[in-house]
């Protein structure tokens, strides 16, 4: 009798965590695309919001085009703002955003002389993908979309990367493929984090640490199941080991989603010129 308990307590456990990682997998690596009702911003950041706004509208306002390729099985969208240079600045947005959360930012490289893409990540915006990559798989698109720039626009021929929070962490993730990176002179990467390995535990700190390193490898493989991918070889960390490019990394220590020791960490790790 009590092995028969003890047995039915294990599949509970069992089934627990199966539908606890599920979970887990879902608001990670899932992108609802729920339209944000900014009439509704908090207080605290308002003023934010309000200067995103006024640049969004601001930015649909000048002659930019909205381009289009494709990566792999994927129809990628874009927005493309050409200020007549040989220099382009690829500004990436984050976790559950789209290009328009850019938007108020690309005006400092307007400014300075750069032409402008603002891509919606895949799985993000107007780009095709159920799936958010975390910046593993949209590093290819990215290499996708300097090849079209350069095809479509021929005088394209310097980039600057410029991520914020999953943006920041894609764009370290192809920061060590030195070949496919030879026309990137520069790399802005703020509030990356260094793995999804190391993110996850992050917000299920209230559970025992051999339960929450269980949930994220079983997250990992809900992942590879259901995404095509795994998070393993290609994370931020990894790749900013090998870079050879001129990396700046931003963070601040206020942050709440994204621990502020994660930049310092990318960092230490970095074998490119660097700062911080």
């Amino acid at each position: 009798m009590a092995l028969k308990v003890i047995i039915t307590l294990v599949a509970l456990f069992i089934v627990f965590l199966i539908l606890a990682s599920l979970k887990l997998f879902r608001s990670f690596f899932v992108n609802e695309r729920i339209k944000k009702d900014y009439s509704k911003t908090p207080e605290a950041i308002r003023e934010r919001t309000n200067a995103y706004l006024i640049g969004k509208n601001k930015f649909l306002n000048l002659p930019y085009e909205e381009v289009y390729t494709k990566s792999g099985k994927y129809n990628l969208v874009g927005y493309y703002l050409s200020n007549n240079s040989e220099k382009t600045a690829i500004l990436l947005h984050g976790w559950k955003g789209n290009a328009e959360e850019r938007m108020a930012d690309a005006f400092r490289y307007i400014e300075n002389g750069y032409n402008v893409f603002l891509p919606d990540l895949r799985g993000h915006g107007k780009s095709d993908g159920k799936y958010i990559g975390m910046g593993c798989a949209e590093r290819k698109d990215i290499f996708r979309w300097i090849d079209y720039l350069r095809d479509k626009y021929g005088n394209d021929k310097d980039f600057i990367l410029d991520g914020i929070s999953m943006g920041g962490a894609t764009v370290l993730a192809l920061s060590g493929d030195v070949e496919a990176t030879k026309y990137v002179k520069a790399i802005i990467s703020d509030c990356a984090f260094s793995s999804v390995q190391d993110l996850i535990p992050n917000f299920i700190d209230k559970i025992p640490k051999i339960f929450s390193t269980f949930l994220t490898k079983m997250v990992e493989m809900w992942c590879t199941l259901l995404c095509g991918f795994s998070f393993n070889n290609c994370s931020p960390i990894s790749q900013i080991k090998k870079s050879k490019t001129p990396i700046f990394i931003i963070h601040g220590t206020e942050d709440r989603f994204v621990p502020f020791e994660m930049g310092k960490k990318l960092y230490n790790v970095c074998s490119s010129e660097k700062e911080y």
